[in-house]
């Protein structure tokens, strides 16, 4: 044998090893490759369909401008304190048990039922109503962990609010700095998006900072970039009270935004809006009844 061939020959103590290796290998299921593909290709689709829907999401103005202030409200300390507070509570075993039997209150049962049929818009609706809450919060008692702020506490522990603008006035609902803006001559401030003081109002659910606007003469038809009045936000979120206020102002119900809506337009172009259960409102959103006609 020559000395190449004495050299290329491995020790038999190596050859037993590389194949023991084989025969572990041999054993060691092998991913599929078609499958490996198929999977990656399906989760491709839902993230391609997740954006899609976001995408049409933020074509339409009124859910565009609620992505908007979420997007504003989530950045702010007092509601990262709020969150952070409810997260905790939320994942104390107490605090679950005690969710579990409010699912199944007979008083709660139906509101809960509501909320998971309707989304967020079902959840935004109880999450500012001071009665559900307080039956609430007399139901769940002392649950949350010691330490943990509740709420209330964390809302009330938060800094105050800063105003430098009209704009941010009528987010917050300071009368006095909307009337002083207003003395002053600035109270025709716009953002990037063209949405002035009474949109923001309307937008925060301030009805007094709606009504103190209109009351200081503020331009009920005002649009922003996208062609929306305060109306067409108002009735978008569903909120009776700002759209009496503005009817009652003189707002006009036959302005159309870029999309060529009216107000009631967009009010029925969302089933769940509210406004559709109210015949004599969309009456005078649509030009057939009088503004006067909404309270009797």
């Amino acid at each position: 044998m020559s000395p190449v061939a004495l050299a290329a020959k491995p020790p038999a103590a190596a050859c037993r090893q590389a194949a023991a290796i084989r025969g572990r290998d041999a054993r060691r299921p092998v991913p599929s490759r078609p499958l490996q593909v198929a999977r990656a290709a399906a989760d491709d689709d839902k993230v391609a369909a997740v954006q899609q829907a976001l995408e049409q999401a933020k074509a339409n103005p009124e859910t565009a401008d609620k992505l908007k202030l979420m997007e504003e409200a989530m950045a702010n300390p007092a509601m990262q304190a709020q969150l952070g507070g409810m997260m905790e509570v939320m994942q104390n075993p107490a605090f679950m048990a005690r969710m579990a039997d409010l699912k199944e209150d007979p008083e709660l049962k139906p509101i809960f039922e509501e909320i998971k049929g309707g989304g967020m818009p079902a959840l935004m609706k109880y999450m500012n109503d001071p009665e559900f809450l307080g039956k609430i919060g007399a139901k769940m008692g002392d649950v949350a962990p010691a330490g943990v702020p509740t709420t209330a506490a964390a809302a009330a522990a938060a800094p105050p609010q800063e105003v430098n603008n009209i704009l941010d006035a009528a987010k917050y609902g300071d009368l006095e700095a909307i009337e002083d803006y207003m003395a002053i001559g600035k109270g025709d401030l716009k953002d990037g998006e063209g949405r002035t003081a009474l949109h923001y109002a309307v937008a925060y659910d301030q009805a007094p900072a709606v009504q103190a606007l209109l009351s200081s003469g503020f331009d009920s038809n005002a649009t922003e970039k996208d062609g929306n009045t305060a109306l067409h936000y108002a009735a978008g979120y569903g909120r009776k009270e700002c759209v009496g206020m503005l009817l009652a102002a003189g707002a006009d119900v036959g302005v159309k935004n870029g999309k060529g809506q009216t107000a009631v337009d967009v009010v029925k172009g969302e089933p769940r809006n509210p406004l559709n259960q109210d015949t004599t409102l969309l009456a005078v959103l649509d030009g057939t009844a009088e503004p006067a006609t909404i309270n009797q």
